[in-house]
């Protein structure tokens, strides 16, 4: 077999390797090609040997791969990126397809605002920090961020550390006040740009993201654990035997014992994931109490007028901003510069309006520079950025 004549199927097989899914046959395959000249063993041990994608990338594009992107060009770029409809289009952060990134990169560098120029007007547009308030039982508010001291004290059975609220472990049903002379609930809450963590007294953390809210009791009583979420959290439950309880605006989540995502951002649905363990859902305005249970790798949709929906879900758009990354996987550009916007506290204007129903796939450092990820997008759809202070443009290339 002439695996070099196969260029469509090499470009998959590199993808397929870097990303860590090739089967065995396929490995085969790829292998025979790395064999076939000194050339292409030496471009697959550098890729092999650089430790991230972007370094991966730059030493790709010194491969001279005209032959093999000739086909993808003809066949994926002018029916699906350039069309005037403008309906789809597709940026990739990291190589899933990355000889056809590749040609994105070389045909389309002149018709964007330069890389160069980019990185540096948006240098000053900063991914989020760790910054939260922190209000006790007696309404006094505490700024939380992770420039405070290493570890400080709050109050008698609250300490802070680094970026996360930690609250002391008891066990049994010990309820007192903190810093307030009451048993009221606390609030911690993050707004525009921010994310913080809690550890609550029985163990269980939870992941605030942007513009979310918790109000919570200090000490859990002996029956029940509940808090109430506006925003988006992730969740990891401590094990015990009492359940723990999410309330939200349009219904209850109950956990027993998990890792699970919720997001009630939309003003249409909140989203549940469940990563791990078992939890249920009951919409509110469901007067039988009826509790819908979800299984690992679910998604339910709790709807303004009381339904829920569950789906199989690919987990990882919805969760992995809790590790860091942002994954999008056919979403709008609209929608993924709505989240760009609140993660780097930034506006951002569309010309025309249209561009903002491309569609995008991509997985991008929740901390990196907001500079690379604006330059790839402008590059996929052939599209200009251009930015003013805050406020990033993006339009059709002249």
């Amino acid at each position: 077999m002439n695996i070099m004549n196969n260029d469509e199927q090499i470009e998959q097989l590199i993808s397929k390797y870097l990303m860590g899914t090739l089967t065995d046959v396929e490995r085969d395959k790829l292998m025979e090609w790395k064999h076939l000249s000194n050339i292409n063993e030496s471009v697959f041990n550098k890729l092999c040997n650089e430790r991230n994608f972007s370094e991966k990338y730059k030493i790709y594009t010194k491969a001279d791969v005209d032959k093999a992107l000739h086909r993808f060009k003809r066949r994926y770029v002018y029916d699906r990126y350039l069309r005037l409809s403008l309906k789809y289009a597709a940026i990739f952060i990291v190589p899933l397809m990355i000889i056809g990134t590749l040609w994105l990169y070389k045909e389309l560098k002149t018709k964007s605002m330069p890389e160069k120029v980019i990185a540096q007007a948006s240098e000053h547009i900063v991914h989020g920090i760790s910054k939260a308030t922190l209000i006790l039982s007696n309404n006094k508010k505490v700024v939380l961020n992770s420039l405070s001291q290493a570890c400080i004290a709050i109050s008698p059975s609250t300490t802070l550390r680094h970026d996360t609220l930690i609250y002391a472990q008891v066990k049994g049903n010990t309820v007192e006040a903190d810093g307030a002379g009451s048993s009221k609930d606390n609030e911690i809450g993050t707004k525009e740009g921010n994310e913080f963590w809690v550890t609550f007294e029985d163990g269980t953390k939870a992941h605030l993201n942007y513009n979310t809210s918790i109000r919570y009791p200090v000490h859990f009583d002996s029956g029940e654990r509940k808090i109430y979420l506006k925003g988006e959290a992730y969740f990891v439950i401590a094990k015990d035997k009492r359940p723990f309880t999410v309330v939200t605006e349009r219904g209850v989540i109950k956990d027993y014992g998990t890792e699970f995502n919720v997001n009630t951002f939309s003003p249409s649905n909140t989203k549940v994931v469940l990563v791990k363990g078992k939890v249920s859902v009951t919409p509110t305005g469901n007067f039988n109490h009826k509790e819908l249970f979800l299984k690992t790798g679910q998604l339910a949709c709790l709807k303004n007028n009381s339904t829920v929906n569950i789906s199989n879900v690919d987990i990882e758009p919805y969760v992995s901003w809790n590790y860091g990354r942002y994954v999008f996987e056919n979403c709008t550009l609209e929608d993924m510069m709505e989240t760009m916007e609140h993660w780097y506290n930034m506006d951002v204007e569309f010309y025309p309006e249209d561009i903002k129903h491309l569609h995008f796939t991509g997985n991008v450092d929740r901390y990196g520079n907001i500079g690379p990820i604006l330059d790839a997008v402008a590059k996929a759809a052939n599209l200009r950025v251009v930015i003013k202070g805050r406020k990033v443009i993006i339009k059709l290339s002249n």
